[in-house]
């Protein structure tokens, strides 16, 4: 049995070009004791893998050349050497960028599915759904009539921390880029309204949009966008940091808000987290979230793509707002 894997040739300088990348195959290993081998069929694309694709990075760096890329996914077991596990479970974990995993067996997670797709668990049952839940249900407790603002609504994560704001009675403004996404961050979404980045002055748009301040803002993005909310936070206001996309590229050369001095003078509160700051809670995010998801309270949006060859143009859709929803990629 072949295994299709792609591979990180060199660090990145700056953008992640294709010249980064190979596609390599190679022979599956024989199981061990405690091993599982799993069928991948969804990779979640996220923007913590630009981070990982760094040498020294906060979980130390995908190795060049050999080791697949780094990547959460969901599969279906094909076999197994672990007590636990037997062939045809549903399991999530470190999946990697490839169309066959061997992982050991206390590294994955068992999947208990209900009625909605086993792509599910590769966002928003998987890290998206817990960054969006815990970001704006923990880090923050949003409540009825606060003025949130969230950026890259129209993304992964965006998209649902704009849904359960907004399901929990709050203000909602997201910011996208284009009159498409900022017509679904309304229309679909039910966001009160969205500011376009890309068209117009931006603080114009959020004073507009925003006429009472901002309560919570959720960011996804960094500088510059961190510094407008920055200077139009109310009192006691709270901003979540959860991302950075506009700087993924630099994280060694990352720059920070020159408005900070608002959290001083308005006494308000800079929240930084990471789903993994909850994990002993992240059953009862997927009960939540399943409970919501069938009541019709909020919903999934997902954008598939297809094709393990395909890698290096479907991650550079992360940084250039290519994808609606989250983003993911069937080998």
């Amino acid at each position: 049995m072949q295994n299709r894997k792609m591979i990180l040739l060199q660090r990145p300088a700056g953008n992640t070009c294709s010249e980064l990348w190979q596609l390599d195959s190679e022979s599956v290993p024989e199981l061990t004791p405690g091993q599982v081998l799993t069928k991948v069929e969804f990779i979640s694309m996220d923007p913590t893998m630009r981070a990982w694709m760094n040498e020294g990075s906060y979980d130390g760096g995908v190795a060049l050349g050999g080791e697949a890329m780094w990547a959460f996914g969901v599969g279906r077991v094909v076999q197994s050497q672990h007590p636990n596990f037997t062939a045809g479970d549903a399991v999530h974990g470190m999946l990697k960028v490839q169309d066959y995993a061997v992982c050991a067996g206390d590294d994955l997670d068992k999947l208990s599915l209900g009625e909605e797709p086993l792509s599910y668990h590769a966002g928003f049952f998987g890290m998206t759904g817990m960054t969006s839940y815990f970001g704006i249900t923990a880090a923050v407790d949003v409540q009825p009539g606060q003025q949130v603002l969230v950026s890259t609504a129209a993304g992964a994560v965006g998209s649902l921390v704009a849904q359960i704001a907004k399901l929990k009675g709050a203000h909602v403004v997201g910011i996208a880029g284009g009159a498409k996404k900022c017509k679904f961050v309304v229309e679909t979404l039910g966001c009160d309204a969205c500011i376009d980045y890309k068209s117009g002055d931006f603080s114009t748009q959020l004073k507009e949009m925003m006429p009472n301040g901002i309560d919570i803002y959720y960011d996804n993005v960094g500088v510059p966008i961190l510094d407008f909310a920055l200077s139009h936070i109310n009192e006691c206001a709270t901003v979540v940091l959860c991302g950075v996309i506009a700087q993924i590229h630099n994280l060694n050369q990352v720059v920070g808000p020159s408005q900070y001095l608002k959290i001083a003078e308005r006494n308000a509160n800079l929240k930084g987290f990471t789903s993994y700051h909850y994990r002993d809670r992240f059953p009862e995010a997927v009960v939540q979230l399943r409970q919501w998801l069938e009541a019709g309270e909020i919903r999934n949006y997902e954008q598939l793509e297809h094709g393990l060859e395909n890698f290096p143009a479907v991650f550079e859709q992360l940084f250039h707002g290519g994808n609606v929803g989250k983003l993911l990629l069937a080998p």
